[in-house]
């Protein structure tokens, strides 16, 4: 399952055998939070089965921008970077997700810091569809801002990562 996720797929099977190492499985029952926007991150969540939405909070305004399913993950963002948890997610269904510790992710990246390059721009292009939903979603916001390219996310990332794991 690992494998079909975007994140997943920038490591060999080595790689996605360190982190499965020291991962927990955790049920969430339909209507359950599994985390809330804000909140510290310490571990990659990756649905193994289920469904849950991912709503962001802005502007006083709750707005669903995402949802999961079997084989997808949350909280990277938080996991590579120290930012807080930047959405809030409900399961919608019942849940089966593993959690992966930070310490197995900073391990994987202290032997490949190549990775993290490749992480830091999936990390731009999940950020960028994010803020082109809630542009979307929000009629009330100006029209005179624009959204950072995926290019200057990327870059973000990449110092932001390079900097939380010391690569």
């Amino acid at each position: 399952i690992l494998g079909r996720n975007m994140i997943f797929g920038v490591l060999d099977e080595a790689q996605r055998q360190k982190l499965v190492v020291g991962a927990h499985k955790q049920l969430f029952g339909k209507g359950e939070r599994i985390f809330r926007q804000g909140e510290e991150g310490g571990a990659l969540y990756v649905v193994v089965d289920g469904e849950a939405d991912v709503y962001v909070e802005s502007d006083g305004h709750s707005t669903r921008v995402n949802v999961v399913r079997s084989g997808e993950c949350l909280g990277e963002i938080s996991l590579l970077t120290g930012e807080k948890l930047s959405a809030t997610v409900v399961a919608t269904k019942d849940a089966e997700v593993v959690l992966i510790p930070r310490e197995r992710v900073a391990d994987v990246l202290r032997e490949s810091p190549e990775l993290v390059e490749k992480l830091s721009e999936i990390l731009a292009l999940r950020r960028l569809e994010t803020e082109v939903i809630l542009a979307e979603s929000q009629t009330q916001r100006s029209r005179n801002v624009v959204p950072k390219s995926q290019e200057e996310y990327a870059n973000d990332f990449l110092n932001k990562i390079k900097d939380f794991f010391s690569v």
